[in-house]
């Protein structure tokens, strides 16, 4: 009789800790950005059946993601998959995981390696910004042909009148998109003149807005606009259509080049109607599958699974994208 009950106090522990469900909490900066969407449903949808989530919006406040953050470690999470709304958290956002045995991937949003070398358990997936930004740049020079002759050279004067629409001051996605596409397009012999840098915040409407201002000063003259991600790139498409500069087509014959980044649907949309020049992804889908696979490994989920990234510095991997226009 005790054999008989050992056995079947065995079995049920032993489908106890079969059914038991990983725990993972899942922070984004906010809801209304139209690429961590995309991202965050991306990695919902691929997460393994033994791994349960919860995901919390911190409505661009690193106040409340921290407050979120605490409650998640708290209630005993196993793993920590954060979009920072602020990268210069990181380090704090590291010290409370590491102080809770919280193994933690950063998205999106790159941490400096000395906010993060102090814990083994903690790393980052994200895109390559500067392969971005010279990828935006090879995508205008093809466009704008020869630079003793350019093709879009509404004033004759064999310059580039540009205006860079930034993503976020100090955001290092944005800083290295702009610097690199900028650099790229002088190596590549091409003068420039940037008549403005704006902080659009990667939001579609600011960015409409500032369009909408900036256009009665430099409308005459403006041959490029250079985005830091399709949502801003929107925008100003949104103003020409509004003031008829621009129509859908299907080959692109607009006044103004845009350029963005991300290659979200929307992007790409407005891309095959002839309205974007084009956009470079940010490969959501790829990032996910980099992220579920370092998330497999953490979680020794299988450990036979051989590993299929490179790491840089023993904590970064980085997803390449790729040039999306209409020929």
């Amino acid at each position: 009789m005790k054999k008989v009950i050992y056995f079947s106090l065995l079995f049920l522990f032993l489908i106890s800790c079969k059914s038991k469900k990983i725990t993972i909490g899942i922070l984004i900066y906010d809801e209304s950005d139209t690429f961590m969407g995309e991202y965050t449903n991306n990695i919902i949808e691929q997460l393994p059946e033994q791994v349960s989530y919860t995901i919390n919006y911190s409505e661009n406040s690193q106040a409340l993601q921290n407050e979120q953050l605490i409650s998640f470690l708290q209630k005993g999470v196993d793993l920590m998959i954060v979009n920072p709304v602020d990268r210069l958290a990181c380090k704090s956002i590291t010290e409370l995981c590491a102080k809770n045995n919280v193994s933690l991937i950063f998205i999106n949003r790159e941490p400096l390696l000395s906010d993060i070398s102090f814990y083994e358990d903690v790393y980052y997936v994200g895109s390559d910004p500067k392969n971005q930004g010279i990828s935006q740049a090879q995508m205008i020079a093809n466009l704008f042909g020869s630079p003793n002759n350019l093709n879009y050279d509404r004033n004759a004067d064999n310059k580039i009148q540009l205006l860079v629409l930034k993503g976020e001051q100090n955001h290092q996605d944005a800083e290295s998109r702009t610097r690199f596409a900028l650099e790229e397009l002088n190596k590549l012999g091409y003068e420039l003149e940037v008549l403005d840098i704006q902080v659009c915040n990667w939001r579609r409407q600011e960015a409409y807005t500032t369009i909408k201002s900036l256009y009665s000063l430099y409308g005459a003259e403006l041959e490029l606009i250079i985005a830091n991600n399709d949502d801003m790139a929107l925008g100003a498409i949104d103003y020409f259509k509004e003031i008829d500069l621009f129509k859908s087509s299907e080959t692109f014959e607009q006044p103004i080049v845009v350029v963005g980044v991300d290659g979200t649907k929307v992007g790409v949309d407005s891309v095959n109607q002839g309205l974007m020049y084009g956009t470079i992804l940010n490969d959501s889908l790829s990032q996910s599958k980099a992220v579920i696979s370092l998330l497999r490994k953490i979680l020794n989920l299988n450990p036979e699974e051989v590993f299929p990234y490179a790491f840089e510095n023993n904590k970064f991997i980085y997803i390449a994208g790729e040039k999306i226009t209409q020929n």
